[in-house]
């Protein structure tokens, strides 16, 4: 459809009746498409082993207890993704084999939670996340529920939900990860609610509100599929959006044009281009570099006839029994999505070079996709996106199935805002957001003139981007940096991955303005001069360096001032200094050589 079906309400109550027609259950699939999934776990298959691990879950759960409401800092947000894990995990234990103990248990936590005095909507992801979860217990369990279970449930949806999300706020139109939860959670209600003639009116306008709505914080995947946010966020954000989109499917026979928006589609392959081949991912926006199972590639891949999106961490989830303490916070709709299609890989169709445009564009080399090839992704984009990093220009490195230069981890939010000294959330020049290590200039793999933190008001944009003869990419880093008047960052990768090269220009500095380099580290690190030898295991990797009056290496702990940041172990950040001439010019130039 084209966006002009979102104008208007007759059909949107026309979408809420075809939802009431088809009956409970509805969200992500009707009573055929759960009664599909045991016929489809054949012997020996991974949708067996998908089952199984199911039912392990559901019984580790029915030894819990449900859920408190139990506030951490000004969140709710940990209750609300482990009443969806679990209520969602049990709701789909039960359809699937009819055990009334599953849906039980799930009963005790959708009344548990729908005798809260609220969901938390002043941080309306802890609503939206919510309001998902009790509609999934609602739809999947209603045919095993008597009437007085489900008015208990549809009043508590109704009113910490539906009720909440009327009032609006400023995530009803957000253009991040926000607009894709939050909306989700009330399409959910909407969908799940619109039986009750009472509400009927107010669960279609809230979905008309919330399709039109999506666009805004779809935008973000425009025009590359690059997910402004990183890895982790694309997950959450996406999945989300991914929700939303299957729920409107299944309830109402159409998405409402949502999934032909620019860069949808084309964010399936996202996640696959943003990781190395050491299983790590570009990180940025507050992600770090790690990569957990998604389970929304099994509907790219479904709906692409796409089997090579999905990667091997999806099916190693499956590979391995649940901890006793597991816990999560995505319902195991996957088991509607999967299939036993050999599975391809990846490589079939993606490029050694990739540079998507976008809000924070993104450029990835590889000397080739197998485990043993050499991967480098280089980050552009502003330090005032949302969950931004003065990181311009920063770039991570694989080389020999090794991470050497590196992302620091996360910092977590509830420290930092419980500490009250620091506003993590403003974005302006002088915040002392600025102050966190892991958040400044000081922490990452850029360049950094005297003592300036780059510039939030800059943006580093890619110039070029290329395969051959080498791969290789150009950044324009100059409106990060108010005390040049240009900077250039060129990053090369040998063919055969041995050597990976990265030369950096300023241009329009004070005479004798010193320019400091830095990557950060892991690896076992000794200095001698000009040349910097990591080891880690069996590999040894060589870094040299030249540049304009260029000091020695020098390597240090990653570490900022106490208690203020976060302790990074095991992490070091090796740095020299060049120091610009009379005419105002400085360079650097760092070679990383594989050595064994």
């Amino acid at each position: 459809m084209t966006r002009k079906t979102y104008c208007g309400n007759l059909l949107f109550d026309d979408a809420i009746g075809v939802a009431v027609e088809k009956g409970h259950p509805r969200l992500f699939a009707g009573a055929d498409g759960f009664a599909g999934i045991k016929p489809a776990a054949k012997k020996g298959s991974l949708c067996e082993l998908a089952l199984k691990r199911l039912i392990e879950r559901s019984d580790l759960l029915l030894g819990t207890q449900p859920v408190e409401r139990r506030m951490t800092g000004r969140r709710l947000l940990h209750v609300s993704r482990t009443a969806l894990y679990r209520i969602s995990t049990l709701s789909m234990a039960y359809r699937v084999t009819g055990e009334r103990r599953y849906l039980e248990r799930a009963f005790a936590e959708l009344n548990t939670v729908c005798a809260f005095s609220d969901w938390n909507p002043s941080h309306f992801l802890d609503t939206g996340e919510m309001s998902l979860a009790v509609a999934i217990g609602y739809d999947w369990l209603y045919d095993g529920l008597s009437e007085d279970e489900r008015r208990g449930i549809r009043e508590g949806l109704a009113r910490n939900g539906l009720d909440a999300g009327k009032k609006g706020g400023w995530w009803a139109k957000a253009s991040n990860n926000w607009g894709q939860v939050c909306r989700a959670g009330m399409i959910a209600a909407a969908l799940s609610l619109a039986d009750d003639p009472a509400l009927r009116a107010d669960c279609a306008k809230m979905l008309k509100e919330s399709v039109e709505a999506l666009p805004i914080s779809m935008k973000a995947m425009s025009p590359d599929g690059c997910y402004p946010e990183g890895t982790g966020y694309w997950h959450y954000g996406v999945s989300f959006n991914v929700f939303a989109i299957a729920m409107l499917e299944s309830a109402c026979g159409t998405d409402f044009g949502l999934s032909d928006l620019p860069g949808f589609w084309e964010t399936a392959d996202y996640p696959n281009l943003v990781t190395g081949p050491t299983g790590l991912t570009v990180g940025y926006s507050d992600c770090g570099s790690g990569r957990s199972a998604m389970q929304i590639l099994w509907w790219f891949a479904r709906k692409l006839n796409r089997p090579d999106v999905v990667s091997a961490k999806e099916v190693w989830e499956w590979n391995n029994p649940p901890p006793k303490n597991f816990s999560g916070w995505q319902p195991p709709v996957e088991l509607l999505w999967m299939d036993d299609r050999k599975l391809e890989t990846f490589p079939g169709r993606a490029p050694l070079v990739w540079c998507a445009k976008g809000v924070v564009p993104i450029a990835t080399l590889r000397s080739g996709w197998g485990k043993g090839d050499s991967f480098a992704g280089l980050k552009g984009g502003s330090p005032s996106a949302n969950h931004g990093h003065m990181d311009g220009g920063n770039f991570v490195l694989d080389m020999a199935g090794v991470r050497w230069a590196w992302e620091l981890p996360h910092e977590e939010y509830n420290r930092i805002e419980q500490m009250k000294t620091v506003s993590l959330w403003s974005m302006s020049q002088e915040s002392s957001r600025w102050s966190l290590l892991r958040l400044n200039t000081f922490g990452h793999n850029v360049p950094r003139i005297g003592d300036a933190q780059q510039s939030v008001k800059g943006f580093a944009k890619f110039v070029n981007a290329v395969d051959s003869p080498s791969p290789s990419a150009i950044i324009d880093l100059t409106s990060l940096y108010p005390d040049a008047t240009n900077v250039t960052r060129v990053a090369t990768l040998s063919r055969d991955g041995k050597t990976f090269e990265v030369s950096d220009s300023f241009y329009g500095l004070k005479p004798g303005t010193d320019v400091h380099w830095q990557f950060v580290l892991k690896a076992r690190a000794e200095a001698k001069g000009g040349l910097l030898s990591l080891v880690d295991g069996d590999h040894v990797l060589s870094v040299a360096r030249e540049g304009t009056q260029a000091t020695s290496w020098f390597v240090s702990e990653a570490e900022g001032p106490k208690p203020l940041n976060s302790p990074n172990p095991g992490f070091s950040i090796a740095s020299f200094v060049v120091r610009a001439g009379d005419d105002g010019k400085a360079s650097a130039k760092v070679r990383f050589a594989l050595a064994k």
